[in-house]
């Protein structure tokens, strides 16, 4: 009895160690990019919930207006982060001293805090999949040890990991299946709860996400493998199905009423672009590439584990094959394959992997499984080490606070890239004439920000074709700018072909042109990082920050690329090159010393 009872309690303090472990991982990157919106797809969940504490309603139907330009969504996560963000105003208010106009501006100048809040959210609940996994693996299996090695598996999936450092609501979402199968297995629940429960968590993910209807192939999936023992059973057990299904519809319909435009999902919706059988069947090995790369170990021990399990647990390999094979499908019929969309796939891949490395854990092999397991910990840990470090839109933010000063004149063409500006500059934007102006910047306005550098932010919202970019060398000339801060991929895109017009590009690259000279060359340590879970390949979609001052340039070159080759993981990152004519290069290197110790050289 004693050594069975050491034998629980070491269980539990490996599992909570996981689970400190993949805490630590994911709080690690909650501060990435802030003050600056620089994660797609995150703001509309924040700015939602902020939208119905100021409208004070929790119907945006009532309100379409006021939550069009925000609500893309399902809004359920929306409703989740109420709770925090009405703490959070409260404090700030009772400390604010000022009128209701200035706290609004103030509010927006800084929204760190929400943002904060809304991803120590995803980050709880990333930690609470981890767990939930352990639990499925221990009905699953009937094994403690592929219980704990899925669980590690899933802390440290760096696709997991990165996307439960952000807001957005890819992790409740792949909650809402782990959920789904939790209820599943659940051996000593009679079966109506059971079924009945997995019908109403799939009903509650539509106001998550509308991929959460992918669960209920998963419960078909489940009682086919594991409940159906006869037809007339099976009949029987109809009228649980009906009921619980009468439920998911309900469920399912309520987000719509809530408000039917915040499902910008649909959009996505590629069925009546060309598809092939060919391509169909070759699916399954397209989505697997899309971790492989990133993730060998991982989709390695997943295909080694779903081997074992055909012959061991067979019902178990049937579960995780169908339901991977019917969602893989499904995306390529109705949308298409991206890295986010395939998050609700990794605990899957975890368990069969866990079970895996279940099958060869033994005192004698433990040395050698906890060096595979090396592998992903190192991956994680260089992702938790970049998130850290930052991205370069807020490095360049920085260096622009507190190196330039109200004479200084700066241009901004970096997406997701914001510097609080003067008046005057919002002025100017306003003056343009293009819809540029925002509430951040009539923020600015309110709070007169005195000693702000005039930055004229928001250029990369123009269309690549417009005109303003045919004048821009011109109008950065007549206008005395100085610096221009622009995104490296946006300047290149033209010779690629993937810039819409190209003009933009152009002109762009013809400004900085004009003003390159060659000179002493500085090297500062910079901060190259991931924006979401696209690991294993060139980040396609970071925009690195430039700052350049004519006549001289400074230019980035950041890839974070993962290189799996040979079991081996590991994320590597360059540095900002400061390249500038020698009589400015005392001037940029003063200037270096004085801002954040990321810049220094």
């Amino acid at each position: 009895m004693i050594r069975r009872l050491s034998l629980v309690s070491r269980t539990e303090w490996v599992l909570v160690s996981i689970l400190v472990l993949a805490a630590l991982l994911r709080i690690a990157g909650i501060g990435y990019g802030l003050p600056q919106m620089v994660v797609s797809d995150e703001p509309p969940f924040t700015l939602t919930a902020l939208q119905m504490l100021e409208s004070r309603t929790l119907i945006p139907a009532l309100e379409p207006e006021a939550f069009r330009a925000v609500l893309l969504y399902p809004l359920y996560l929306s409703y989740v982060l109420l709770v925090p963000f009405s703490v959070i105003l409260s404090f700030k208010y009772a400390l604010f001293e000022g009128g209701a106009e200035l706290f609004r501006a103030t509010l927006l100048g800084d929204l760190s805090a929400f943002f904060l809040a809304a991803r120590l959210v995803s980050v709880a609940l990333g930690v609470f999949s981890v767990y939930l996994l352990y639990r499925i693996a221990e009905s699953l299996f009937k094994s403690n040890a592929a219980a704990l090695l899925s669980s590690f598996l899933l802390a440290t999936s760096i696709s997991h990991l990165s996307l439960s450092m952000v807001g957005r609501h890819w992790i409740p979402t792949m909650l809402i299946y782990l959920v789904v199968l939790f209820a599943l297995t659940r051996s000593r629940w009679s079966f109506r709860r059971r079924y009945v429960l997995a019908l109403i968590a799939a009903g509650i993910g539509m106001g998550f996400s509308t991929i959460s209807i992918l669960s209920l192939p998963l419960i078909g999936i489940y009682y086919l493998v594991f409940d159906a023992v006869s037809p007339a059973r099976t009949l029987a057990d109809s009228r649980v199905f009906l009921g619980g299904g009468a439920l998911f519809a309900g469920l399912a319909a309520i987000p719509l009423l809530l408000y039917r435009g915040g499902n910008a999902f649909l959009g996505s919706v590629s069925v009546y672009e060309p598809k092939s059988l060919l391509e169909l069947v070759a699916s399954p090995a397209v989505a697997l590439s899309m971790h492989a790369f990133s993730e060998t170990v991982l989709i390695a021990l997943f295909l080694i584990g779903l081997a074992a399990l055909i012959t061991r647990i067979p019902r178990a390999a049937a579960l995780i094959a169908l339901w991977s094979l019917a969602y893989i499908a499904t995306l390529y019929a109705l949308f298409r394959f991206e890295a986010r969309f395939m998050l609700p796939l990794v605990p899957f891949y975890a368990l069969a992997g866990g079970y895996a490395l279940s099958l060869v854990w033994s005192r004698r092999t433990a040395v050698i499984v906890c060096v595979v397991l090396l592998v992903p910990l190192a991956a994680s840990l260089r992702v938790a080490e970049l998130a850290v470090r930052n991205d370069t839109r807020s490095l360049a933010r920085e260096w622009v606070l507190a190196s330039l000063g109200p004479e200084d004149r700066v241009l901004v063409y970096v997406a997701g890239m914001r510097v609080p500006t003067s008046p005057e500059a919002v002025e100017e934007l306003r003056a343009l004439d293009l819809g540029l102006v925002r509430q951040t910047d009539q923020a600015d306005v309110i709070r007169g920000n005195e000693g702000a550098p005039h930055v004229l932010n928001n250029l990369s919202a123009i269309p690549a074709d417009d005109t303003f970019f045919r004048d821009l060398p011109t109008y950065a000339r007549t206008q005395r700018y100085e610096y221009l801060g622009v995104c490296r991929r946006r300047c290149e895109a033209s010779t690629r072909g993937d810039d819409g017009g190209g003009r933009a590009a152009r002109e762009i690259r013809r400004l900085r042109a004009r003003h390159v000279c060659r000179g002493q060359r500085i090297h500062a340590a910079a901060a190259g990082a991931f924006r979401e879970a696209q690991l294993w390949s060139y980040h396609r979609n970071l925009s690195s920050s430039i700052i350049c001052e004519f006549p001289s340039i400074i230019s980035t070159r950041i890839f974070s690329n993962i290189m799996d080759g040979a079991f081996f993981a590991w994320l590597r990152w360059e540095r900002w090159d400061f390249l500038s004519n020698p009589p400015f290069s005392r001037c940029l290197a003063s200037s270096l010393r004085s801002s954040p110790r990321a810049l220094r050289p």
